[in-house]
């Protein structure tokens, strides 16, 4: 048997370009690490296209980043990519795709761990084109991220948790439920705090409090001062795995900010 041609190209990929136009071309992955690979366009690592195929059994795809495809991009009606094992971890796509993208072509996900990846749609993995397909039959794809649709969800449930305190008007300077939902949705706050930071007029200005304490004098200051330590302090409890019980980072908080805030 003639073993299948390979040809790697690098090119416009940030690391592997298999270009079979017109010819079957072939890579086999059985192991290594491919990291750091950068790409303004589509495929920081490995993109397939014409009729190239590559076959992926070990290895590991991760920490790379790309507008759309930043693990492996898969071009064009006759390119093929067939995954039975290996990682495809921790990648970031601006656009499409963080671990996988499939444009036209297809996809056969047999064994293997597509997870942690970031995209603005599909993290794990996103299909587009009218002969796109992908068969999943063994691998396992989780715990990957979606940022379009995060914001305006936490938002939403961020309102949801005061709703009866802004219905009815009612002072509340608790921050135990907000603490609580954050432990509880770790990964989707990561996510938020990438698109932005928490907007403190989602919660609304205490007039009242705000002409005791200050007079109502310079108070879009002591706002973005209250914004700024608040999202601050968040951003270090999730960096910290939420180590602390909500009910702490509601006394550091307090304490930080005894004069504003009261009980």
């Amino acid at each position: 048997l003639t073993p299948p041609r390979i040809l790697v190209i690098f090119v416009t990929a940030g690391a592997i370009l298999t270009n079979g136009s017109g010819k079957n071309v072939e890579v086999n992955l059985y192991g290594g690490t491919f990291t750091d690979n950068h790409a303004t366009g589509t495929g920081a690592t490995f993109v397939i296209q014409g009729q190239g195929t590559l076959r992926m059994y070990d290895g590991i795809i991760t920490g790379n980043t790309a507008k759309s495809g930043a693990g492996v991009a898969v071009y064009g009606k006759d390119a093929r990519f067939f995954m039975y094992g290996g990682i495809i971890e921790g990648n970031q796509a601006t656009a499409q795709g963080g671990g996988l993208y499939v444009f036209e072509g297809a996809a056969e996900l047999n064994a293997g761990t597509i997870a942690g990846n970031e995209a603005q749609h599909g993290g794990g993995c996103y299909v587009t084109g009218n002969t796109a397909g992908v068969k999943v039959q063994g691998a396992e794809i989780t715990g990957n991220t979606a940022s379009s649709g995060v914001k305006a969800h936490l938002e939403a449930e961020f309102l949801e948790l005061y709703a009866y305190e802004r219905e009815n008007k009612l002072r509340n300077h608790e921050f135990i439920k907000l603490f609580r939902h954050i432990c509880e949705n770790q990964l989707f706050y990561k996510t938020y705090f990438k698109l932005g930071n928490i907007n403190y007029d989602i919660v609304g200005l205490d007039s009242e409090l705000a002409m005791k304490d200050f007079d109502m004098k310079h108070i879009d200051y002591h706002i973005e001062f209250f914004q700024a330590g608040f999202n601050a302090i968040v951003k270090k409890w999730l960096e910290s795995g939420c180590k602390e019980s909500p009910e702490e980072m509601e006394n550091i908080l307090k304490s930080e900010y005894r004069r504003n805030i009261q009980a």
